[in-house]
């Protein structure tokens, strides 16, 4: 009965004393607001070069784009020069009338 008493005693006691914070661990409310801020600083930072990165992107693609056309009309003018040159042949071919 007296071990009883004892278990009883025991685990009465740590109901209370198991719940509660040990004064052990510092409250380190202040620091933990820092914290809190530096992380949502660093996440908007995140965010604005995410940002950044999609818009370098999107004038990449143009800049791809804008080459590619300008590519397209450098061949057919090549070609238009060329049709150009033989109607300038086909002119000059012709005898002149007086």
């Amino acid at each position: 009965m007296y071990a009883e008493k004892i278990i009883f005693c025991i685990l009465f006691a740590s109901l209370f004393i198991g719940c509660r914070t040990v004064p052990i661990v510092p409250d380190n409310g202040n620091g933990a607001d820092t914290v809190r801020t530096d992380i949502s600083t660093i996440q908007d930072g995140q965010t604005s070069i995410a940002i950044t990165g999609t818009n370098i992107e999107n004038s990449g693609n143009q800049i791809a784009s804008g080459l590619d056309e300008i590519e397209q009309s450098i061949i057919s003018g090549t070609d238009a020069d060329a049709d150009f040159a033989e109607i300038l042949r086909a002119v000059r071919k012709r005898p002149l009338e007086k």
